[in-house]
């Protein structure tokens, strides 16, 4: 289980702060799209925006395949893991 971080920007829930804050929490932990969407619903409350898995799970394939991008991640099959 992921060690889920909540990260507001500017008085708003940023999911995708969030789900940064969480990788770097959990260094060592390897995650699926599915873990890190359900880490990052449990510190979303009601009324604020979580994009659906889909796009979430893009957005952690596009971290670990961008050249540029804030946080590196390895995938190795399904799972993800921080590499820098």
């Amino acid at each position: 289980m992921l060690n889920a971080v909540r990260t507001v920007v500017c008085k708003e829930f940023d999911w995708q702060e969030s789900l940064k804050d969480t990788v770097l929490a959990n260094r060592e932990a390897t995650f699926s799209s599915d873990e890190m969407y359900a880490a990052l619903e449990s510190v979303c409350r009601e009324g604020e925006d979580l994009d659906s898995k889909v796009r979430v799970a893009r957005y952690i394939d596009g971290l670990a395949s961008g050249p540029f991008s804030p946080i590196r991640l390895s995938k190795v099959g399904e799972s993800y893991k921080y590499v820098g």
